[in-house]
């Protein structure tokens, strides 16, 4: 039996835990972003050896790293690692098909319309319907509240 700490590694980035081997998207994504910091530092190398004055300057700093690419990584494997599953076992779609989207809410607009007409409970509408009593209509409609709505419903590990 492997050992649990032969079950995860530290991400190179973050240093948050992640399950080794990786998953075969996050495995990619990561190869790209050392690849690409190789030949950042072999070009980074170069430069320096044709100019001697900024040569000092640098080596003392140090190279830098491509931080856009190292955030997207650690957004990236938290997403995959954490927010996915989760929503999985909520039953969220992995895929959206966004062409058959508009098919899909037209097969649905007979149990909007009773969700409307009161007919039909919906947990949405009370939730939206209750801020309004709360706080009053023109103030849940504005966008901040709007946003803080959907944070309610959104996926969430937290939930």
């Amino acid at each position: 039996m492997a050992s649990p700490s032969s079950l995860y590694t530290k991400c190179p980035i973050c240093n948050e835990l992640l399950p080794n081997p990786l998953p075969i998207k996050l495995s990619k994504l990561l190869s790209q972003i050392m690849i690409q910091g190789i030949y950042l530092k072999f070009l980074y190398s170069f430069l320096l050896n044709i100019i001697y004055s900024i040569n000092y300057i640098l080596f003392h700093i140090g190279i830098p790293k491509n931080v856009v690419n190292q955030h997207e990584f650690c957004r990236i494997h938290y997403n995959e690692l954490n927010i996915v599953p989760h929503g999985i076992q909520r039953g969220y779609p992995l895929q959206i098909d966004f062409e058959n989207l508009p098919q899909r809410i037209m097969n649905l607009r007979s149990h909007l319309i009773q969700i409307i007409n009161n007919k039909c409970n919906s947990r949405y509408l009370k939730m939206a319907v209750d801020r309004a009593k709360e706080i009053g209509r023109v103030k849940a409609s504005t966008t901040l509240i709007q946003m803080n709505y959907f944070e309610l419903i959104q996926v969430s590990k937290f939930k």
